[in-house]
């Protein structure tokens, strides 16, 4: 019997997380992974955020083929809360479990009335702490160029190695690395005692990123940037909550809107 356990969440390539990607990338090949993250998945169609994108999503589709021919038996997916609980279970049909588990996914990750800028963002990681620039990619559009985000990525272990995309040594990159683009505001403030350089962040070299592991440290450097009371959102689970309106895109496999 093949059996996968796993999770459905939001997901910045892949729409959401879960179903086959237990297959691919799961327990796939490095050639394998290669070929879906550096070729199908540059051949996407333009989308405004792949978070919550399915419809015409290609790295999807090619995930859910290699789970076809994985021949898995039963898929069992759990959504999770913000202290890491499963608040829901979907078990079944590889494929069928998770469209009806992305069903209930887009409403219980959905974050309602966020403002369009803020000058803050407190970005806590808790479900993901270990891959906290997802909460960057995620909520970084919606600070203002001028602004501060703050990311909480208190991760003893580290953040993820990726031999997809990592930098290894001063001089060693993995095929899919690409140089960090600079924030599209001020100041982005790493808030964590594990001080782990992660390849997909602006870098600490960059005069934009600051390291501090003290938090009365952070609410004066958050301080010091304004001379104004700033506009602050605070988000508990920034790796995997996402806003409603990204959510609500169309999405294909028989998903409802």
């Amino acid at each position: 019997m093949r059996i996968g356990i796993g999770s459905i969440v939001p997901h910045p390539m892949t729409g959401y997380g879960g179903g086959a990607k237990i297959i691919l990338p799961g327990i796939a090949s490095y050639n394998m992974i290669f070929f879906n993250h550096m070729v199908v998945h540059r051949q996407n169609p333009p989308a405004e955020s792949y978070w919550g994108f399915l419809e015409g999503n290609q790295t999807r589709a090619d995930i859910d083929e290699a789970g076809k021919i994985a021949g898995m038996d039963m898929k069992i997916d759990v959504l999770l809360n913000g202290v890491g609980d499963s608040t829901d279970v979907f078990a079944g049909d590889l494929q069928s479990e998770f469209l009806g588990g992305v069903k209930v996914a887009r409403e219980h990750y959905s974050t309602k009335n966020v403002p369009q800028e803020a000058d803050v963002i407190i970005a806590n990681t808790y479900a993901k702490a270990n891959e906290a620039t997802l909460a960057y990619s995620n909520w970084k559009n919606k600070v203002k160029k001028d602004g501060v985000m703050v990311i909480i990525a208190h991760a003893p272990e580290g953040q993820s190695t990726h031999y997809l995309y990592g930098k290894f040594g001063l001089n060693e990159y993995a095929p899919g690395h690409s140089v960090p683009s600079k924030p599209p505001f001020k100041k982005l403030i790493i808030f964590s005692e594990y001080k782990t350089p992660d390849p997909f962040l602006p870098i600490a070299e960059k005069a934009s990123m600051i390291w501090i592991d003290n938090w009365k440290e952070v609410i004066e450097e958050i301080k010091n940037t304004f001379n104004y009371n700033p506009r602050i959102i605070l988000l508990p689970n920034a790796e995997i909550q996402c806003d409603k309106k990204i959510l609500e895109q169309p999405t294909s496999y028989g998903v409802s809107r």
